[in-house]
């Protein structure tokens, strides 16, 4: 039995660090230090290689926005079998998620930052959209509304990031599946599963 808990709590703690790295598609900016505050993450896509499906899972060591009161580092990463260029995403009305003000992550003005070769033409900028878009990630048709289009190139496995303005939780991302966090759920079944064989060890004395 001692040997069976060993081994969970190492499957657990893997899991847990691999969960982490999972958000690391993002750099560290000015209070996040943990990578992306959310992550995207595409199923399927259409003939046309846009998004159809998602779920957006949400850091369990992240808390807030890098410049401390109103901007959320995204990374979206593709699952679907096929190539992603776009996805449209909806913050909900009248929430400002494509509202840029001149604070983005591409500024140049947070330590720590993402290098110039991460943000639009190489090199740091000021200019809305592109300080809240990145090397890899571009807005298109979007409105201070709260909708707008991210493009982007990824092939299946692949990753980039972004920034929006707002406190932005994964509820908000409408169009997604929202995701509780993997770990939480993962530590669940495995507390299920501990309870259930310390029960039938004890049915077996």
């Amino acid at each position: 039995m001692t040997r069976f808990l060993a081994i969970s709590a190492l499957l657990l703690a893997s899991a847990l660090m691999a969960a982490a790295s999972a958000f690391n598609v993002c750099p560290n900016v000015g209070a996040d230090t943990t990578g992306c505050q959310l992550l995207i993450n595409v199923l399927t896509v259409n003939g046309s290689s846009v998004a159809t499906s998602w779920t957006v899972t949400t850091n369990p060591s992240n808390f807030g926005p890098f410049d401390v009161s109103e901007d959320t580092l995204i990374g979206i990463t593709n699952s679907a079998a096929g190539t992603l260029t776009s996805i449209t995403l909806t913050g909900g009305l009248g929430s400002g998620v494509f509202g840029f003000d001149g604070d983005g992550a591409c500024t140049g003005s947070y330590t720590p930052g993402p290098t110039a070769a991460m943000c639009p033409g190489g090199v740091f900028t000021s200019t809305d959209p592109a300080d809240y878009e990145s090397a890899g990630a571009t807005f298109s048709n979007y409105a201070s509304l709260g909708t707008g289009t991210v493009n982007v190139n990824l092939a299946n496995g692949a990753s980039t990031w972004f920034d929006l303005e707002g406190v932005i939780g994964a509820q908000q991302l409408a169009g997604g599946v929202p995701e509780p966090g993997s770990v939480m759920l993962l530590g669940s079944g495995l507390a299920a599963f501990l309870g259930f064989a310390w029960r039938r060890r004890r049915a077996q004395r």
